[in-house]
């Protein structure tokens, strides 16, 4: 039998080799997690970029790019039939190629990135949902990430004074609140669902990723007026709040030591307390690994390895007039006395 992903594989090369040299598309660069990413369109199709979810960057020669082609060009694409799709539509068998592949038949929507050239292809549906705007092209991060050592971590961020707390916790354990009550005491903000953390030995560092929020309506902390309008998102019941132009939303821009990891929990009550580091790998490694299709073997390695580098506690809800003075306690270089002094 010959290649099954064979005639797929030759007929991505060709669409990638027409479009890196078609004058048509224009390019703008933006941060996308620890690297800039080159975003190529045809003017018409310049409105699918959500610039409210994308932080802008200096250009940068060597930077990954991602192409944003037509259904028309993708349209003989030779996709195996009787292999089957893991979640989000991922190739498994792409792995053993250098083309990273997810393809969802039923939208013909496909994201495809070549690991040699590190140029990505992305077919989006005519329409793309607020969900996936907010957090644009976010397997493209995942594997980008892993093939430039680090992990994306399903998990929200803080940062203040350059150190950095993680966020996790499993949908609607509070990490949005969490990151809201922390902006109001003047914390800077990492993402409310994705960070990208960047593994140095026994150190690591986390990376501000998609400057969104998902909130739900008649949220414990109010929305301010003066932020901009959501676009509600009708599957996660949620509205999404688009903030790369917004000051108010604090978005960081610069990398943060990772000084602790929190695990927000339903059911874990009073103060914040340590947590074994395998335990809170029960907690977070199987959420993270189901979010990010590919590469589930590297993503469980890295997330242990970030629960290494740092502290890490547990947390439940908390008054949310308490909540900021205990975080800043968790990132204090003096944590430990100012935990055990509460």
């Amino acid at each position: 039998m010959g290649d099954p992903l064979g005639g797929l594989i030759d007929g991505l090369a060709r669409i990638r080799d027409r479009v890196i040299v078609d004058k048509e598309f224009e390019s703008a660069h933006f941060r996308f997690g620890a690297r800039t990413l080159r975003v190529c369109t045809r003017p018409e199709d310049a409105h699918l970029v959500p610039h409210g979810a994308l932080v802008p960057a200096e250009p940068e020669d060597r930077a990954p790019s991602v192409y944003l082609v037509h259904a028309d060009e993708t349209a003989g694409l030779e996709f195996p039939t009787g292999i089957p799709l893991a979640p989000y539509g991922a190739l498994v068998d792409s792995v053993a190629t250098s083309w990273r592949i997810i393809w969802e038949p039923s939208a013909r929507r496909l994201l495809a990135l070549d690991t040699v050239t590190r140029v990505a292809l992305y077919l989006p549906d005519a329409v793309v949902p607020p969900r996936e705007r907010a957090e644009f092209c976010r397997p493209l991060l995942h594997w980008l990430s892993v093939l430039d050592g680090n992990v994306v971590i399903h998990a929200g961020g803080v940062a203040r004074e350059g150190r950095g707390l993680l966020v996790a916790g499993a949908g609607n354990a509070g990490k949005s609140t969490l990151a809201r009550v922390c902006l109001s005491a003047g914390f800077d903000y990492l993402g409310d669902n994705v960070v990208e953390v960047e593994l140095r030995g026994r150190d690591s560092r986390l990376h501000p990723t998609y400057p969104t929020f998902k909130i739900r309506r008649d949220p414990a902390v109010p929305i301010s007026p003066d932020w901009p309008r959501p676009v509600w998102d009708d599957e996660a019941k949620k509205d999404i709040y688009f903030t790369a132009e917004f000051a108010g939303a604090r978005f960081a821009r610069e990398t943060t030591e990772h000084a602790a990891t929190l695990v927000l929990a339903e059911g874990a009550e009073g103060p914040f307390a340590r947590l074994s580091t395998a335990r809170a790998f029960f907690l977070m490694a199987p959420n993270t690994v189901a979010q990010y299709p590919l590469h589930e073997e590297q993503v469980l390695k890295r997330t242990g390895q970030v629960l290494a580098a740092a502290p890490v506690y547990l947390g439940g809800r908390r008054p949310l007039e308490a909540l900021a003075d205990e975080v800043d306690a968790l990132l204090a270089p003096e944590r430990e006395d100012a935990l055990r002094g509460r």
